[in-house]
């Protein structure tokens, strides 16, 4: 009987212990969180401070930061961009979420509506969607990777020609160093669904895989002073895949396209078409029913093409050439091209 009663005073010793260690690590948690709060809250003022400075003035109204234990969430019930030029960019609520244990990856979500416009007779744009989430990689204090990808979006765009509104089924983004060569920017677009909000033009499916040689710096905000030293000075991107395709056509292309001193793109890009006399709806939700190119770039590849079968289906192969500021098929010019700048 007597043994009996070190012991249970042993166990009541350890459970005050291992209890008062708990507590220890709570608080001593806690502290370390609420300093490490205060040192984000202050790093963030100071870049939205340097924006400003340079022009870029971003707000952030009713800002918060929460997440406590493991998490740092930041909230903006608005978030709005507006620079020194007067374009302005706005979204309801950002959301941008980081784990306490791994800081160099964030998540974030956006609420719609979204809007912007630019002064003088630039378009107004607003939009709305399902959802829309972005994960951002940092390494070296400088972004390595952007990835987002948006469900059921719908864009309006005002103008003084008109208003047209553009729809998506979904879509996605995806921006990294390419993994086979480190120093070159990817860059890979994909959406389903791509027609007008009524429905006027059939739906169109789309992916496309480029990348920018010795551009990888500028997605952490660098720009080199040898950038496109590996193609003469030239800006140049490297289409690896363009594919547009729907229920009824589809059309690929890959090459590369190098821009000039005059702004204008010039190159050569094989085609394949599959069905193309269906091109022109294919394209339509791109450029429009009212819009010639679509039209004329059929004409060309029909008529300048040559034949294939692709899976038991009638194709033709060509090659779009892009050549100070024209762009045509064969010897047949097809539209004329605006310089980018």
């Amino acid at each position: 009987m007597s043994a009996a009663l070190p012991e249970k005073k042993n166990l009541k010793l350890r459970y005050i212990l291992l209890s008062t260690a708990v507590v220890v690590v709570i608080a001593g948690w806690s502290a370390a969180w609420a300093v490490a709060r205060g040192f984000a809250e202050r790093e963030l003022d100071a870049a939205l401070a340097q924006a400003r400075a340079y022009g870029f003035d971003i707000g952030c109204e009713e800002r918060s930061l929460a997440g406590w234990p493991f998490r740092f969430e930041l909230t903006c019930t608005t978030l709005s961009y507006r620079d020194a030029f007067g374009n302005f960019l706005s979204f309801r609520t950002l959301r941008a979420v980081a784990l306490v244990y791994n800081p160099r990856h964030l998540i974030l979500e956006v609420d719609g509506p979204a809007s912007a416009f630019s002064p003088g007779d630039g378009p107004t744009v607003e939009a709305r969607w399902d959802s829309l989430r972005a994960s951002l990689r940092i390494e070296d204090l400088a972004l390595s990777r952007f990835d987002a990808v948006v469900e059921a979006p719908e864009v309006d765009v005002s103008a003084a020609d008109g208003r047209s509104t553009v729809a998506l089924t979904s879509g996605a983004l995806h921006l990294r160093a390419d993994p086979a060569a480190p120093a070159n920017l990817q860059m890979a677009v994909s959406f389903r669904g791509l027609g007008s909000a009524d429905g006027e033009a059939a739906g169109t499916d789309g992916t496309v895989v480029l990348s920018v040689p010795g551009a990888a710096p500028v997605l952490g905000g660098v720009v080199p002073l040898d950038l496109f030293s590996d193609t003469a000075g030239q800006p140049t991107i490297d289409i690896d895949r363009l594919r547009l395709e729907s229920q009824e056509a589809s059309v690929e292309l890959a090459g590369r396209l190098t821009l000039d001193r005059d702004g204008h793109l010039n190159g050569e890009l094989p085609l394949m078409a599959v069905e193309p006399e269906r091109l022109q709806t294919l394209l339509a939700p791109l450029f429009g029913t009212d819009m010639p190119f679509a039209g004329a770039l059929q004409g060309a590849v029909v008529s300048f093409g040559r034949p294939e079968t692709v899976g038991g289906r009638p194709a033709v192969s060509a090659r779009l050439v892009l050549k100070e500021g024209m762009a045509r098929v064969g010897v047949l010019p097809i539209a004329a091209l605006q310089p980018l700048y």
